[in-house]
């Protein structure tokens, strides 16, 4: 069934069918369902950090050294791979075709299980909104840029044209929302999270907070009903959300040019925010042990402790650095270190903010950096992921090159590492 819509409203008929027939939505937010999944953008809470200490340190692409399998993959996409046990999950797309795509791939043979292939839901645009939409250059996003969200039974997908689907585990279109035409400088680029049977997007847009565009919204991950929508008085962004358990309930944390901003996840009711953020946002924020930290380059890195009510600036920002690198990833954090990545890679002391260390990585690091196994995995746009300690010094454990442009965050599930290149997914494995 398509939904072509930008108010939010439908039959109340539809949606008690669809709800009778697909009651429930899957594992509550926080249950990342096991070691062998890994269910959103940076995996489990988004917080870039892989369970487990066993995963491959070496692979060559050349010689097959590790490598268990590579797919060919359709089209085009940023949007990083998630799993759900032994499905992979990811999308991709044809602006020339006007084609959305949702794949499902084993991931121990490598082999397309479905591909549901939809067009967008233009219906309810203005021909002169497609015809400035379809005539737009986002060679840094393109049509898929977000990363999809699963619970294992349903998997949500959203796409630079505001389309969001929901197909189920076997490929079935369950539902499709248009939110109506992006206005954003690069285009769409945050990803879905979950929080119990709410799917919830981060819609910054416009060239201005007065422009009125922003929009933080929950949708019914069963029918795709608006449950709440929050306006942010912000400007465009293209950053993911992260929740986080503080003090016995959740916070929706988002980051936004000026603002970092709190919500409850159940309703879309501000808790708190912090000003000091500046310039365009692209990082996504990362929590460890109650502290948000927001990097961005060209501005600060903030450490907030969390669980605020109001403007906290000055009563929970437990410190600022005006060292920064990261443009587009997100950072990562052990508790006593954080690192931040852009041209250069960065590294803070987490409870003080001093620079502890530096390093050139050679390229630029799009992607962001995951610890597994103790150790940080950051692939640059040379095709190479670099593998280092999260520690007082540089420590370099190695290298490994896939032959191919990386832009979207790598996978990690199952003891294995799953690549999006430009062209092709890499399954690497020990």
């Amino acid at each position: 069934m398509i939904k072509r819509d930008c108010s939010g409203t439908a039959g109340a008929a539809v949606a008690a069918l669809l709800a009778a027939a697909l009651c429930g939505c899957g594992v509550p937010e926080g249950d990342s369902g096991g070691p062998d999944t890994w269910p959103r953008f940076r995996g489990p809470g988004g917080a870039g950090v892989a369970s487990g200490d066993r995963w491959p340190t070496s692979w060559d692409v050349r010689t097959g050294k590790h490598i268990a399998w590579v797919l060919p993959l359709p089209g085009e996409g940023k949007g990083s791979p998630i799993v759900w046990h032994d499905a992979i999950y990811l999308t991709s797309a044809d602006p020339g075709n006007r084609t959305l795509t949702v794949l499902r791939v084993n991931r121990r043979e490598g082999t397309v299980v479905w591909r549901r292939d939809m067009v967008p839901a233009f219906d309810a645009w203005t021909p002169a909104e497609r015809k400035a939409f379809l005539q737009q250059e986002l060679a840094q996003t393109g049509w898929a840029a977000p990363t999809p969200v699963t619970d294992g039974r349903r998997v949500w997908a959203a796409f630079g044209t505001g389309d969001v689907v929901c197909c189920s585990s076997d490929g079935a279109l369950v539902w499709q929302r248009n939110l109506g035409p992006p206005v954003s400088k690069y285009g769409l680029a945050a990803s879905l999270v979950r929080h119990k049977d709410r799917i919830i997007w981060q819609l910054d847009q416009g060239d201005s907070p007065q422009a009125g565009l922003s929009v933080l919204i929950a949708l019914d991950g069963t029918t795709g009903e608006t449950v709440w929508r929050t306006p942010r008085a912000v400007e465009n962004g293209w950053a993911t959300p992260v929740i986080a358990q503080v003090d016995g309930h959740h916070e929706l944390i988002t980051t936004a040019t000026d603002y970092v901003i709190a919500y409850d996840p159940a309703t879309g009711e501000e808790f708190w925010r912090a000003e000091g953020t500046a310039g365009e946002i692209g990082p996504s924020p990362v929590v460890h042990d109650g502290i948000v930290y927001v990097v961005n380059e060209g501005t600060h890195v903030i450490a907030i402790r969390a669980g605020g009510r109001g403007d906290v600036t000055n009563s929970h920002i437990l410190w600022r650095s005006d060292r920064t690198a990261a443009h587009t990833a997100s950072p990562v954090c052990n508790g006593r270190f954080l690192l931040e990545a852009g041209y250069v890679l960065i590294c803070h002391d987490a409870e003080s903010g001093e620079v502890v260390w530096e390093h050139d990585p050679g390229a630029w690091a799009s992607a962001s950096p995951t610890l597994a196994g103790g150790m940080v995995y950051l692939p640059t746009r040379d095709g190479i992921t670099h593998i280092f300690g999260l520690g007082p010094e540089y420590e370099a454990h190695g290298e490994a090159d896939v032959k191919e442009a990386i832009e979207a965050t790598p996978a990690f599930a199952g003891g294995r590492i799953y690549i999006r290149g430009r062209r092709h997914l890499f399954c690497i494995s020990r």
